[in-house]
């Protein structure tokens, strides 16, 4: 949720995440997919609560994450140790909710963390490009392939 002034109810933030981690880990046991290749996918709030499962919680069981356009929220707050994360994160340069300056730095903390970053970037605002889509696509490809971090 957003404050009617464009900042984040990080409690609201905190409940998201726990709930978006417990129902992974529910699935994952009730379908017997522990020993599967996990990659979740996010795009804007979605980016946001999964990139907070990493502030949130050390090493992170899930092996890939491909967070669309995140935003800069609680930057003061680090990632957690997750050696065996592999994490593709795309934004726009002309995003209105993250600088360019922001989202390098978001990258720095995550490799801090021990997370093995890819990032994207395109000209556009916060929408999602065809050519964003094919970074995506070529990045869950390598991973899959075992191209990137094992």
């Amino acid at each position: 949720a957003r404050y009617p002034q464009g900042g984040f109810d990080l409690e609201s933030l905190s409940k998201n995440t726990d709930t978006l981690y417990e129902v992974i880990f529910k699935t994952l046991k009730e379908n017997n997919l522990e020993d599967h290749v996990i990659t979740i996918i996010g795009y804007s709030n979605g980016a946001n609560i999964a990139k907070n499962i990493i502030k949130k919680y050390k090493d992170f069981n899930i092996n890939n994450m491909v967070l669309f356009h995140p935003s800069n929220i609680n930057p003061i707050v680090g990632y957690k140790s997750q050696a065996k994360l592999n994490v593709l994160l795309t934004s726009g340069k002309n995003d209105p909710y993250i600088s360019e300056d922001q989202f390098e730095k978001m990258q720095e903390s995550m490799q801090d963390a021990g997370i093995n970053i890819e990032a994207f970037s395109h000209n556009q605002g916060h929408q999602l490009t065809n050519e964003e889509l094919a970074a995506a696509k070529d990045f869950i490809s390598k991973v899959n392939k075992g191209l990137v971090n094992g």
